[in-house]
């Protein structure tokens, strides 16, 4: 099967849908030989970081993936930043809604070119946010067009999604969506229940090589008898990072043999977290830590908490359980169907510092609960979420929207 894939970024940029999409592409490419194209911009960063970086290799093959890499039209952004800036002063309100899903781009011509003229079996885009999911709103108007599936990864928290994302969704032949959860939204949303597939996501951690050739805890500072609170997240407010800390402060009035390190890539409350680790004690901040290092702070934690008010997901519970440890999250819908409560984690609800700090307190004051909970976390990685299982969803996804495409053109 020649397969299309269609991204914002691709690897070497880093994130979720980046790795998810490098993931699937590669183990189709190995596993049934299917050809597989990416399309994608030279961005090594999202469209909401404000930094650009160009990827200079326009095209290559990365383990047997051809993946073809086009500029963009990125002038407009500084100049919506000030409307909406100018807006939210004058009226309260930001952009409309058009004009904020329209910002999103990418605008190159070059690449939308590229996706019309391709000779692949089935497209596979993600995420919704993005131009080129409109691809099946107008594909009957070019020559040839071609089955498409939307990969969506839909943020869900404030149970409200953008009209042209749902035109953009139910215009695919197929949606794959990350949780049961997400699926039950867009069924209400008018979308027909056969036409979406729950796929997940998956973690490889354990199959990397990993060297635990250094003591974390040295080398961070951490006190060896202290148990760690460990946070693996991109360090932005939305994370849910500031209830964290005011958790954990809670929590050291009265359990002072744990600690609090939240790693990950930096981000907007980077320098803010540094700031925090200066006047709480036991708080430790570390930033862009290579992937060995992850797993070394994985392998040390007691437990971990992941506090954010926004996920389609959470691959972090995914890399805990692999590692036989429970898990703290939010009470949100992805999060929720993901994390069964009381068997493999315990839930709290977004921004509430009380009920976290009591769930933590909870986990780490009873050791057998908690391993208790790390090994059920680590049964259902293995059971549903490995990128073979994952690959064969995808795959089988792309056939139904094949078949689905030839029927309605018949």
């Amino acid at each position: 099967m020649k397969v299309l894939h269609v991204t914002q970024n691709y690897y070497p940029s880093l994130g979720g849908t980046q790795h998810t999409m490098k993931k699937i592409s590669e183990c189709l490419h190995a596993q049934y030989n299917d050809k597989v194209t990416v399309i994608t911009t030279n961005s090594l960063y999202g469209p909401n970081n404000a930094t650009f970086k160009k990827i200079e290799e326009k095209e290559t093959f990365i383990n047997g993936v051809h993946v073809k890499r086009f500029g963009f039209f990125r002038a407009h952004k500084p100049l919506l930043k000030l409307v909406s800036k100018a807006s939210v002063k004058m009226s309260g309100k930001g952009l409309p809604e058009s004009v904020a899903t329209l910002s999103m781009g990418p605008f190159s011509a070059s690449m939308k070119k590229a996706i019309e003229t391709t000779d692949a079996d089935i497209i596979c885009a993600s995420s919704v946010h993005y131009r080129f999911a409109d691809y099946g709103l107008y594909r009957k108007n070019i020559p040839n067009p071609k089955p498409f599936v939307l990969y969506g990864a839909l943020h869900l928290e404030t149970g409200q999604v953008p009209a042209k994302y749902i035109q953009r969704i139910k215009a695919a032949d197929h949606y794959i969506a990350n949780t049961l959860y997400e699926k039950e939204f867009l069924i209400k949303q008018g979308m027909q229940a056969a036409k979406i597939t729950v796929a997940g996501a998956a973690t490889d951690i354990l199959e990397q090589e990993i060297h635990y050739d250094e003591d974390v805890r040295k080398a961070s500072g951490i006190n060896a008898d202290k148990k760690i609170i460990l946070c693996i997240s991109r360090q932005e407010a939305f994370k849910g990072l500031p209830v964290l800390i005011d958790a954990f402060s809670q929590l050291q009035q009265e359990e002072k043999n744990s600690c609090l390190v939240i790693a990950g890539a930096k981000g907007t409350y980077s320098s803010a977290l540094q700031e925090a680790a200066k006047n709480i004690q036991n708080l430790f901040v570390l930033t862009d830590i290579p992937q060995h290092t992850k797993c070394m702070l994985l392998q040390a934690a007691a437990i971990v908490v992941l506090p954010s008010k926004e996920e389609s997901f959470g691959v972090v519970f995914l890399e805990a359980w692999s590692f036989k440890k429970p898990v703290i999250g939010t009470r949100i819908g992805a999060i929720a169907s993901l994390i069964e409560e009381n068997k493999d984690g315990y839930l709290f609800e977004p921004g509430n510092v009380s009920e976290l700090a009591m769930q933590i307190k909870r986990m780490i004051s009873d050791n057998n609960k908690a391993q208790q909970m790390g090994a059920a976390g680590f049964e259902k990685v293995q059971q549903h979420y490995t990128w073979d299982k994952i690959t064969a969803t995808f795959r089988a996804a792309y056939i139904q929207a094949i078949e689905t495409f030839h029927q309605q053109k018949n």
